[in-house]
Parts: structure tokens; sequence; C-alpha cells
């Protein structure tokens, strides 16, 4: 997606700005936002190793212990994210 409105710039920061303040063990840390020289946007996230929901949602039937360790971690990242006005 190329920006091509100075409102889409502006918004696009500004959330990348917000997300930027969100610490929490469950939110990823946006670490710097800008425009390639191509005029398309990115965004430069930390890096976590591991699988990804949706992968471990594929690889097999979860107890209810675990499904439910899952959706708490989720739960309490949005709950951070909706305090901090997101």
């Amino acid at each position: 997606l190329r920006v091509q409105t100075p409102e889409l710039l502006i918004e696009l920061q500004r959330e990348a700005k917000t997300a930027s303040l969100l610490s929490h063990r469950n939110v990823l840390k946006v670490l710097d936002f800008g425009l390639t020289g191509g005029g398309y946007p990115f965004m430069v996230m930390e890096y976590v190793e591991g699988i990804t929901l949706a992968e471990r949602l594929e690889s097999g039937r979860l107890s209810i212990q675990q499904a439910l360790f899952i959706t708490l971690g989720i739960c309490e990242g949005l709950s951070h994210a909706h305090q901090k006005g997101i």
C-alpha cells in the first residue's frame, strides 16, 4: 500500500506512535516507522522466536487448559492496549 495522501501518512504515523507506547509482555514492541524511498510505509517491530497463533491452532487440538492460557494472554494484551486508548 503506497501512501497516497498526507492524511493517510499522518494516520499511519499516529498508529505507529501510539503502538510504540505500549509496554506489555503480550504486545509486540514497535521500534520504528517510516516510508521507503518508493513511498511504502513500514513498521519495525521486535522479533519473537516461535510459531504464530495460526500455526499453533493448526498443529492439533488444544486442551481446555492450553486454550484458556492462550486466550488469557491475548485478552491481557488487548486489555493493556485498551487502557492506553487503542
